[in-house]
């Protein structure tokens, strides 16, 4: 796990941002100065009982005053909701911004340069829950600046205050109780972990099932499917919802024998302290005093085990995001890659041959040559190899031998940026945006004018049908372009497709 938040740390900590940096710097100057006042509240309370027993039946105030206004203003200070967690949160809040956007840019970029043979095999739904659930990382940096660390100085600074003011004895105890308390908490949550990997799994899967059938509305219609996904769907449920249910029981279990715990210390402590005031040797202040101090260590045992369990929980629901983020982008730009230059568009095949798998060949040692304004068509039965030659020539893929040339330059040589801005494709399967149909038509080309929107429908022969529309060219499409027929779907396609102007046109269409 450090190792791999050490790759993430760019995308945590704000490198680029002396602003952020210095806002992180004051967070931890409070954090100090938290650490420092937070022992002065149970002493300054102690003052102000030990200066109201000075004063009783006296009459006499004026001596309240001042260990009273003091605990008070330590009070306001360095409570949980008090004026320096107001101020750390204030200035922590771009901060955490900066982390969030970082790790969505980071995620959203990866999977935009992760070749095709991941995206076939990826389940949307499930990838988006990968990526919530993975969004736990962000808050690591502040969980361990904000929570780990003053938690550990916590701890530390009461039991050297403990050994300050009871010995030896008292101090011990507390010992045994921290050691208690911390043991329970590891092995508790290690013995966990498995559960939380099972309620990982069943939630990504109960979400790709959503996916799948808002993807496929229309065949579950098709095929009166909708008691089929249903019944699918609310198994889903019942199992999450069943290993949900261990993990909040198990918690609570925790929870219960760490309040026994702590019960347990507080009851010898307060023994211990009663006898010493029942003989002298304490006041009533010292007693209160001790209350006090074991709150505060209380607070921070809760915390830490709190903490190993939140961190242990965000590992694990991480993993994901991690083998996300360690998929491999098999199509890379080679490190001297130039731009490919068109002149005539000239395409040539020279004895290639792929496999998808490396077992089962899908061309052998294909060859062809398409001249300067030249067609040619494609015609082959299914699973003939037709589809293949068009990722090969987009480059989705790279081929196992041979050579794919475009006016003589290797594809494989120069930038895909550069061979994808040259080729144009009409898709047998036109998928659409959920916007209006102006702007799929303008996704051809980044800034189009109005005017070249249009001349782009004319020669799709779409412009009379889009100015039929209530809307015109302000009309949505829906989801996947829905809303529309299959041909105006067609020429949605091609109409972007002349928007691009491509020195080299790709049309895709299969024959039953």
């Amino acid at each position: 796990m450090l190792a791999r938040i050490r790759k993430l740390s760019p995308y945590l900590w704000p490198s680029t941002s002396r602003r952020l940096q210095l806002h992180v710097f004051i967070c931890v100057l409070i954090v100090i100065a938290g650490r420092i006042l937070q022992p002065l509240l149970p002493l300054s309370l102690g003052q102000v009982v030990r200066a109201l027993t000075r004063s009783q039946g006296t009459g006499v105030g004026s001596s309240v005053w001042p260990p009273f206004i003091a605990y008070f203003a330590i009070r306001v200070t360095v409570t949980g909701s008090g004026v320096l967690s107001y101020v750390r949160q204030r200035l922590w809040i771009p901060v955490a911004q900066y982390s969030d956007r970082e790790m969505m840019m980071l995620c959203f970029n990866h999977l935009l340069n992760l070749s095709l043979a991941y995206h076939t095999k990826r389940n949307t739904g499930e990838v988006l829950k990968v990526i919530d659930r993975g969004s736990a990382i962000n808050n690591l940096f502040d969980v361990v600046l904000f929570t780990a660390v003053p938690t550990v100085f916590d701890i530390a600074i009461a039991f050297g205050v403990f050994y300050y003011l009871y010995g030896g004895i008292l101090a011990g105890m507390t010992f045994i109780v921290m050691g208690l308390y911390l043991l329970l908490s590891v092995t508790a949550t290690q013995r966990r972990a498995v559960t939380r990997r099972q309620l990982m799994e069943r939630d990504v899967k109960q979400r790709g099932i959503i996916s799948d059938v808002l993807t496929n509305w229309e065949s579950v219609k098709y095929f009166t499917a909708e008691q089929r996904e249903s019944v699918r769907f609310r198994e889903a449920v019942v199992s999450y919802q069943e290993t949900e249910a261990r993990w909040q029981i198990d918690y609570q279990l925790l929870y219960l024998e760490q309040t026994f715990l702590l019960a347990l210390g507080l009851l010898s402590g307060s023994l211990f302290i009663s006898y010493r005031v029942m003989h002298g040797t304490a006041d009533a202040a010292e007693f209160i005093v001790y209350i006090q101090y074991f709150q505060q260590l209380s607070a921070p045992l809760d915390r830490l085990g709190f903490l190993y369990s939140q961190l242990n929980r965000n590992s694990i629901d991480a993993e994901k995001l991690f083998a996300l983020l360690g998929e491999v982008t098999e199509i890379n730009d080679k490190p001297d890659a130039k731009d490919l230059v068109v002149t005539d568009g000239v395409v040539e095949f020279d004895n290639v041959r792929f496999s998808y798998d490396g077992k089962v060949p899908a061309l052998k040692g294909v060859s062809f040559k398409i001249d300067k304004g030249q067609s040619m068509a494609l015609v082959g039965e299914s699973g003939s190899g037709k589809s293949t030659v068009l990722r090969l020539l987009y480059r989705f893929y790279d081929i196992d031998s041979g050579v794919i040339r475009i006016d003589g330059q290797d594809i494989s040589q120069v930038t895909q940026l550069s061979l994808r801005r040259a080729i144009g494709i009409v898709p047998q399967d036109s998928v659409l945006w959920n916007d209006t149909i102006g702007a799929n038509i303008s996704y051809g080309k980044e800034g189009a004018e109005d005017e070249e929107i249009i001349v782009a429908a004319q020669a799709a022969r779409l412009h009379e049908r889009i100015l039929g529309f209530n809307e015109g060219y302000s009309t949505i499409v829906g989801e996947r372009g829905v809303r529309l027929s299959g041909g105006e779907k067609q020429r949605v396609s091609l109409a972007r497709m002349f928007l691009k102007s491509p020195a080299i046109l790709v049309s895709e269409t299969h024959a039953v």
